[in-house]
């Protein structure tokens, strides 16, 4: 999987990187088919203490996963982007093994259907 980092008017320190790099390469354990994980780094010109912003975009065949979380420091924000990216990853794949095992049971289905036709006909 890819990793991108990009930031807007702040400059991350490489110990912050690292950290973001070991986080988003654990997603893989939960969905093999991420092609890329690009993460966006900001604060926000707001006093509160909450201004760091962290967004998060999970590329993978179909529907890209975004997640957009603020907090007091960029590891908070990240560990919750994390988290949710994770669940919304584990649904996903559960819900494509869902409908693999509905399409497996109407092709078999279809299969049964068929040789009792090819039966029916002799």
């Amino acid at each position: 999987m890819k990793i991108t980092i990009q930031t807007v008017g702040v400059t991350p320190h490489e110990p912050l990187k690292e950290r973001i790099e070991k986080k988003l390469s654990k997603l893989e354990t939960f969905y093999d088919k991420i092609v890329e994980a690009a993460v966006y780094l900001k604060v926000e010109n707001t006093s509160d203490k909450n201004n760091k912003t962290i967004e998060l975009v999970v590329k993978i065949p179909g529907n890209d996963i975004v997640v957009k979380k603020t907090g007091a420091s960029f590891e908070e924000s990240l560990d919750e982007s994390v988290d949710t990216a994770k669940k919304l990853l584990i649904k996903k794949k559960e819900l494509a093994y869902k409908n693999i095992c509905r399409f497996q049971k109407s092709v078999s289905y279809l299969h049964s259907q068929n040789g009792s036709n090819r039966s029916a006909e002799r």
